[in-house]
């Protein structure tokens, strides 16, 4: 069964024993190719978790700092679609750690936590929904491991006469096009660093616990599924020119795949590993690398700085060390990290920079880890509030 897409969609959360936070923002600015079920026959037809890897090569300290060691998060954010709204369907959401038998798959036998059964608000016909669910108590993972955070559908597809009739799914950003694209898909191509094959090159993927079939990752994809996290949210994005992914250019619009136009894409394939270096693996593209902020609890006019370094990820120091009061920790190297400027949030709770490769040095940027993190500046308390660090490759 072949997976497809209603455009559109509204806002909404489910849950709030717990205050949210702030998304970390691994989908912003994300554009969408499929709502799809893991492209998995067993997957869409049975019971099944949908998960994307957070990976710890890739995303480091999303603390509060309280705890150094240890990633927090109190909720997720998905975009859900749901064939039928007149009838309707439950799901959890759930939060894995790495297999240690297994690199890049999620130990699917011992969940960190799942959460009571949700369902999308009843309506008529099919919708599509960004949503926000919470954790009654806010789960805690060690920071040495792969975070999965994942959508466990508790019903299959309905598929009546190979028509899908009912049932949910997650919305998607794939990295190759589809092989007939229609209109308003969009998907992500990554530069030349990331790695050939399946896990590496891949985030999103599925489990069916019965009949059981994976954990598998069968396409290049990342779904929209995200956790949200007790700090600033923002990680790394790449600025590109691809014309089939309009979210991740300069002359973005704003709209439900578009939170901050213009900031780049957050889509794990080319933030990650942008197509920066020349030559470059698509034609024409020389994509730049950004930074999102995002904090709704700071002030509008609060000062956000954009730090910058090369290399693996710094030891984690809590923000509070340097001021009393402050959220997230450093995980940049104090000793060779360089300040790229500063920015200043907007009534969204959001700020983000770009950065501009020169058109002569792209010839020696392939292989270079890139290290990005942004601190806000609370201007009514004095206390800082920093988002994760992103590693990217060019």
């Amino acid at each position: 069964m072949k997976d497809f897409l209603i455009l559109g969609g509204a806002g909404l959360a489910l849950c709030a024993a717990v205050p949210a936070q702030n998304p970390l923002n691994t989908f912003t600015n994300c554009g969408t190719t499929w709502a799809t079920r893991g492209a998995s026959a067993s997957s869409n037809t049975n019971p099944a978790v949908l998960f994307v890897r957070h990976d710890m090569d890739h995303y480091a300290g999303f603390t509060s700092g309280a705890t150094p060691g240890q990633r927090e998060i109190t909720g997720v954010n998905f975009v859900l679609q749901d064939q039928d709204l007149g009838t309707p369907d439950l799901f959890q959401l759930v939060v894995y750690t790495g297999d240690p038998a297994l690199p890049s798959f999620p130990d699917v036998a011992n969940p960190v936590a799942t959460s009571a059964s949700f369902q999308l608000p009843a309506g008529t016909g099919g919708g599509a929904w960004n949503a926000s669910g919470n954790f009654a108590t806010p789960v805690v993972a060690p920071a040495t491991e792969d975070v999965y955070i994942g959508i466990s559908f508790l019903s299959g597809w309905t598929i009546v006469s190979g028509g899908i009739t009912d049932g949910l799914s997650v919305w998607e950003i794939r990295a190759v096009a589809p092989t007939t694209p229609q209109t308003g898909q969009s998907w992500d191509e990554p530069g030349g660093s990331i790695p050939l094959a399946a896990p590496d090159n891949t985030y999103g993927g599925y489990y069916v616990p019965s009949p059981l079939a994976g954990p598998a990752y069968p396409v290049q994809t990342q779904f929209k599924i995200q956790p949200i996290v007790p700090i600033s949210g923002g990680v790394a994005t790449a600025l590109t020119n691809q014309v089939h992914h309009p979210e991740s250019t300069a002359s973005a619009a704003a709209g439900f795949t578009v939170q901050e136009p213009g900031a780049g894409t957050a889509a794990m394939f080319s933030a990650l590993y942008p197509d920066a270096a020349s030559p470059p693996i698509g034609a024409g593209r020389a994509d730049d690398i950004g930074q999102l902020f995002e904090n709704a609890q700071l002030p509008p006019g609060s000062l956000v700085f954009f730090m910058i370094d090369i290399g693996a990820f710094g030891l984690e120091i809590p923000a509070a060390n340097f001021v009393p009061g402050s959220t997230g920790v450093s995980c940049l190297n104090l000793a060779s990290l360089q300040s790229l400027g500063f920015g200043v949030i907007n009534a969204s709770g959001r700020a983000f920079n770009v950065t501009t490769f020169p058109a002569g040095t792209r010839s020696i940027m392939q292989g270079i880890d890139w290290l990005q993190q942004a601190i806000g500046l609370d201007v009514t308390t004095n206390t800082l509030h920093a988002t994760a660090c992103t590693r990217q490759r060019t």
